[in-house]
């Protein structure tokens, strides 16, 4: 009896292991102590326009979650652990406009998507001059100019660039630039009373900024620059003048001028019996020190007006009004 009783429990214990559930080690079972409620992202970042380019080092992130990667110098990805469901895809390099998608995960795949990402445009060389401009033609008074140039370009392709602009808040203006092949900067000449009525001056010390836009609708700001100053002082004529007649290489001659900042002088000599007003002859960089220089090509015979310049360092200038001669 006590026998059969061992048998009985033995068979029972047999009987249970039989029976036991098996380890569950399949990490897509949901029963399984392994399995993990997530999936991946992998895909491919390139730039906007055809080839298509990959683009290396890319950040991509995936809120919520916080997992990251960074593209290979193929521009292709691959994020792993993503939790199931919607998340969002955020895509950032230095230099780009960021993208951002949402991507549905499910358990155990990999979803698949690629970004292309539009290069911003960029700006270099802002720059700001101001020219006191003393005349006797059209008008005898004198006019103030800002003169605005920046060169932008655009890693997609020069034609991706749409607007180049120029702007402050205070004082308040904005205004869009034209590009100039022979400098190949975007730059505009305005009149400093559209920007600050009667008071040139107040331009001085504000900070300016230049903006691009390119075709996909994205906008890159340069850090700001300020105009250093509007030069007041007009330098003054002495010969030749009145339509006087003088040789075909002439002297010409201006007042000296005493200012405390560095300067040197520019002059220049139009002609103006033509249809079109045309330069017939210039030199810049005469030190400061001098009021005298000599014509060094011989002019043809005709009439002519000419202008002496103070100018700083920063490109900022003063003419003088116009001195009318003649070469027969």
């Amino acid at each position: 009896m006590r026998k059969s009783f061992f048998l009985f429990i033995i068979f029972l214990l047999i009987l249970n292991s039989c029976f036991k559930d098996a380890d569950r080690v399949n990490p897509l079972d949901p029963k399984s102590n392994r399995y993990k409620n997530e999936g991946g992202i992998c895909g491919s970042v390139t730039c906007y326009y055809p080839p298509y380019i990959g683009i290396s080092g890319v950040e991509l992130n995936v809120i919520p979650g916080y997992q990251g990667a960074f593209t290979d110098k193929d521009g292709f990805f691959q994020i792993t652990k993503v939790g199931k469901g919607q998340c969002l895809l955020i895509a950032s390099k230095q230099g780009y406009a960021a993208d951002s998608t949402t991507i549905d995960v499910k358990t155990g795949q990999n979803a698949t998507h690629d970004i292309k990402l539009d290069a911003l445009p960029t700006l270099e060389q802002p720059k700001l001059k101001s020219s006191h401009i003393s005349r006797w033609y059209p008008r005898p008074y004198d006019i103030f100019y800002i003169e605005f140039s920046v060169k932008a370009n655009d890693p997609d392709g020069a034609n991706d660039i749409s607007l180049v602009t120029v702007h402050s808040e205070e004082p308040s203006f904005n205004d869009t630039l034209s590009f100039s092949p022979e400098t190949n900067f975007y730059q505009k000449m305005i009149n400093a009373k559209k920007i600050v009525q009667d008071t040139p001056g107040a331009l001085v010390g504000r900070q300016i900024l230049f903006s691009a836009e390119d075709k996909a609708g994205n906008k890159n700001t340069s850090l700001p620059v300020q105009l250093a100053q509007i030069i007041h002082d007009t330098p003054v004529t002495i010969s030749p003048a009145g339509l006087q007649t003088v040789n075909a290489t002439p002297q010409l001659t201006w007042q000296s001028n005493d200012l405390v900042f560095l300067y040197s002088y520019r002059v220049e000599i139009n002609r103006t019996d033509v249809p079109i007003l045309t330069m017939a002859w210039y030199q810049e960089n005469i030190a400061a020190t001098d009021t005298t220089i000599v014509v060094s090509d011989s002019l043809e015979a005709g009439e002519y007006y000419w202008t002496v310049a103070i100018v700083d360092e920063f490109g900022n200038s003063s003419r003088s009004k116009e001195a009318p001669f003649k070469i027969e």
